[in-house]
């Protein structure tokens, strides 16, 4: 009798926690859809990032199959040559696309249903990928024009004259190398192969955690080579430069962005304090007409420590709150000058600059919103939880059920 009684409680239990299972079943089916859905809009882009590539490899080597004069003198290699230069001038296109955070946040902003096709949060991996690609096409570029040298600097003086090099390059017959490097788009493509030596290196993670600075000056040396492959070309050897057109557009907005940066928005430091964990709390006078969502981050600079520097951190705060929250914990050199800044009373002013787009701001999406994090990485989850309290009333106008 005992049994058959905790059998029916057992069944009493499991009859008034179905309904809730099943909703959490649900939600549980809706969220790994949606995770799978994100995982496929990325997969997509990486894929016709190859695709793009490669048909615009294909497309440029079968356009100087129909150019005797330069294939005369250089054989295919001069294919290649353009080939992997068309496809470098895609990659640093994208490479520059996807470094303008400032046009994806407005993006993400006036258009929500771009979420669903564009992977905004997923913005520095695409940059890494196009990185990676434009290495490999620039060293297929750099690799095809070596053998394209050695080709024509051995070449009978009757076929160089009869080539668009003897014709268009003001080179002599059986050029030395030092007269291609005297050149234009001898001098300008090696100082591009230089700055690629000296920044890919530091750009791998294990440097940028270490030594943030070598990194960051050593990237900005790929504005200059960006501005070096405009000018590559601009001799128009084989045909007229086309690099402005494809980079000109991401290029500018890129440089607007850094100069409306380097400008920034200087605020008084309200309060910072130290705690026993090595992080800084710190309390901003937030500018006027600075709006941004929960689960946004912004850049700091303090030109006490590093006048160029700039560096991302979550607001802690809600939107609407009189002070902007940051929460920073010491990872390095930067981190650590700036909790001794605090420790001594000096931290008077920083400039600021954003908000800027991030993953936690999709809270909004759902119904149900479970936060996890731990140390420093709490602070979006503070600022979610600070903007739900302030909003309790209008929690269902916000479409959110329940938070965990």
């Amino acid at each position: 009798s005992l049994a058959r009684t905790e059998v029916a409680m057992a069944g009493a239990l499991l009859a008034a926690a179905a309904p809730q299972t099943s909703k959490a079943a649900a939600a549980l089916a809706r969220e790994t859809q949606q995770r799978a859905s994100r995982r496929s809009v990325a997969s997509a882009w990486l894929a016709a990032l190859l695709f793009a590539n490669a048909a615009i490899f294909v497309f440029k080597f079968r356009v100087y199959l129909r150019r005797p004069d330069a294939t005369g003198l250089m054989g295919h290699g001069v294919n290649c040559a353009r080939a992997f230069g068309q496809c470098a001038m895609l990659n640093t296109a994208l490479l520059l696309a996807a470094a303008c955070r400032r046009s994806a946040t407005w993006l993400r902003a006036a258009f929500p249903a771009l979420e669903r096709v564009v992977p905004f949060d997923a913005a520095m991996g695409g940059h890494a990928v196009a990185g990676a690609a434009l290495l490999v096409s620039s060293a297929g570029h750099v690799l095809a024009h070596v053998y394209n040298f050695f080709r024509y600097s051995a070449a009978p003086t009757p076929v160089w004259e009869g080539s668009v090099l003897g014709q268009r390059s003001g080179l002599p017959p059986q050029p030395r190398y030092a007269d291609v490097l005297l050149s234009r788009p001898g001098w300008t493509g090696h100082a591009m192969v230089l700055l690629m030596l000296l920044a890919y290196p530091l750009a791998r993670l294990s440097v940028r955690r270490a030594h943030f600075n070598r990194f960051w000056w050593s990237h900005q040396l790929l504005l200059l080579w960006t501005l070096l492959l405009v000018l590559h070309g601009r001799t128009a050897w084989l045909e007229p430069s086309q690099a402005l057109s494809w980079v000109g557009l991401p290029l500018g907005v890129y440089l607007l962005e850094r100069a409306r940066r380097s400008v920034g928005r200087e605020v008084a430091v309200a309060r910072a304090d130290c705690d026993g964990g090595g992080a800084v709390s710190i309390e901003l006078a937030p500018p006027a007409a600075f709006s941004f969502v929960a689960g946004q981050y912004l850049k700091l600079n303090v030109a006490a420590i590093a006048r160029h520097e700039w560096h991302p951190f979550t607001i802690a705060s809600a939107p609407g709150e009189p002070r902007l929250r940051l929460k920073v914990r010491g990872v390095g050199d930067w981190t650590d000058a700036l909790r001794g800044l605090a420790l001594r009373g000096d931290l008077r002013s920083v400039r600021i600059d954003g908000p800027y787009g991030a993953p936690a701001q999709l809270y909004r999406n759902y119904r149900r919103v479970v936060l996890v994090s731990a140390g420093v990485g709490v602070t979006p989850s503070l600022s979610v939880l600070r903007t739900l309290a302030r909003t309790t009333d209008r929690l269902a106008d916000e479409e959110v059920g329940e938070v965990a």
